[in-house]
């Protein structure tokens, strides 16, 4: 693409594109944003080499059937967070745990975590 037709694609002028090409200055964050969903990288649009954070592992559910004291730290944590922000019910906390630990493991017997 050039930057003619870039610069329609972003709605800006053709001398903005030009002036961010030779390094005069920077595309706004409405911009930046437009850019990335083009399909530009992190690194072709700041110069920067960019790892996206890792998330928090996931435990396998065979650690976790193997384990179920996980399952109980995991819903005495849940419920105080939760709880403690009073966000969420303490009732509706339970089904949202029950629901993702039949989730993710759909072959074991029900469990009663309550």
């Amino acid at each position: 693409m050039n930057q003619a037709e870039l610069s329609k694609r972003l709605d800006t002028t053709p001398g903005n594109v030009n002036r961010w090409a030779k390094g005069d200055g920077v595309p706004s964050y409405e911009l930046c944003a437009k850019l990335l969903r083009l399909g530009m990288t992190v690194e072709e649009l700041f110069g920067v080499d960019y790892k996206p954070q890792q998330s928090a592992s996931v435990l396998p559910p065979e650690f976790v059937k193997a384990n179920p004291e996980v399952i109980e730290g995991f819903r005495e944590q849940l419920l105080e967070d939760l709880m403690k922000k009073g966000l969420v019910p303490k009732e509706q906390v339970k089904d949202i745990v029950r629901q993702e630990i039949e989730r993710l493991l759909p072959s074991a017997k029900p469990i009663n975590i309550f």
